[in-house]
Parts: structure tokens; C-alpha cells; sequence
């Protein structure tokens, strides 16, 4: 029987980690479902980064990568995979990736409640900023500036995979840690 994951869920615990495509402005995508981009290198670097680890993404993405069979993503990739459904499967999806006790990659396709959702849990993002301008109305939850310093960025926007429709640019962005106070008696 496996062992169930402890029920405190704090991002200290887990080794979680977002990954993300999006425009300087936050946009992710469309609601309609229409890609904004096809990024080789985005998807590339996802499976790489994620292989034999745990994914955890949303039912729309896993079809349209197995629908579209996007240079065979799951098939190369050796990692489990949890889905959610919608918000209210979330704590479920959690603790059924926590109990596989490897790291944790969330990714998603146009669904900011994903990410809006694990957020609060995740050590580091991974960007890839999408350089163009793009009309899509779903957007990457906000974050708070003073939880988050950028550790790592590709610098000049480029192609970087020969299948890339756009230029981007890779940022890593790791959770600060929160500092502990102590009182003097």
C-alpha cells in the first residue's frame, strides 16, 4: 500500500515547480483553445527538465499534446502523470503526485487556474517569454514581486528551437525564502 503524503502541503515541503509560456504582459493563451505559438524549445525543454519526475497538468493540455502528438511528447517522456480536472480536484491531484515522492513540474495550456492553484506550493517558475504581441485573455496569475527572484535569464530574445514560431527568452524564477525572526527576550 503506499504511503499516504503528509495533509501540511507547504510549498517548503515539496520540490515544486511551474512551467510556463507567456507574453511579457501575461498572456498564456486563448480561452477558445486556439494556440497562440508553437514553441519546439518550450516543449523540449519541459520534457527534458520534467523527465522521471511527476507532471501534473490539466485534462485540455494532455489532449491536445497526445491530439496534436507534438514530436511524441509522452512518449518520451518517463514520468507519471496526474491530471486535474477542474479546481475542485486539485487537493487530490496533490497528494497523488506528492505520493510518487519525486519532484512535482505543473504545466498548462490557457489555464491560469492551474497555476493560480499550485502557485502558493511552487519553489521555482520556469518562463519562457514569448517576445511578440499577442490578443489572448487568459493570463499567468500575478505574482507578488517580494516572493520571487528571477536566478537565471537567457538574455537577448531568439530562436531557439528551428521549429519556434517566435523569439523568446528563458527566465528561472526561485521562491525567496521566507526569513525567520527572532526576538530578543
Amino acid at each position: 500500500m503506499d504511503q499516504q503524503p503528509e495533509s501540511d502541503m507547504t510549498h517548503t515541503k515539496l520540490d515544486l515547480s511551474l512551467i510556463v509560456a507567456m507574453t511579457p504582459r501575461g498572456v498564456i493563451g486563448h480561452s477558445d483553445g486556439n494556440p497562440l505559438w508553437h514553441l519546439q524549445s518550450h516543449l523540449d525543454l519541459a520534457r527534458r527538465i520534467s523527465n522521471k519526475s511527476v507532471i501534473v497538468s490539466d485534462i485540455q493540455t494532455v489532449k491536445f499534446l497526445r491530439d496534436n502528438q507534438i514530436e511524441t511528447w509522452f512518449y518520451r517522456v518517463e514520468s507519471p502523470i496526474v491530471v486535474v480536472a477542474n479546481e475542485v480536484g486539485f487537493e487530490a491531484a496533490l497528494s497523488a503526485a506528492m505520493a510518487y515522492k519525486k519532484s512535482i513540474f505543473v504545466l498548462g495550456r490557457e489555464v491560469s487556474w492551474l497555476y493560480k492553484l499550485f502557485i502558493p506550493y511552487a519553489k521555482v517558475i520556469r518562463q519562457t517569454i514569448v517576445h511578440d504581441v499577442m490578443d489572448g485573455d487568459v493570463l499567468f496569475p500575478t505574482l507578488h514581486a517580494q516572493d520571487w527572484a528571477v536566478s537565471e535569464n537567457t538574455g537577448i530574445p531568439r530562436f531557439h528551437h528551428v521549429h519556434d514560431s517566435h523569439k523568446t527568452t528563458q527566465c528561472v524564477m526561485e521562491r525567496v525564502p521566507i526569513e525567520v525572526q527572532c526576538v530578543q527576550d
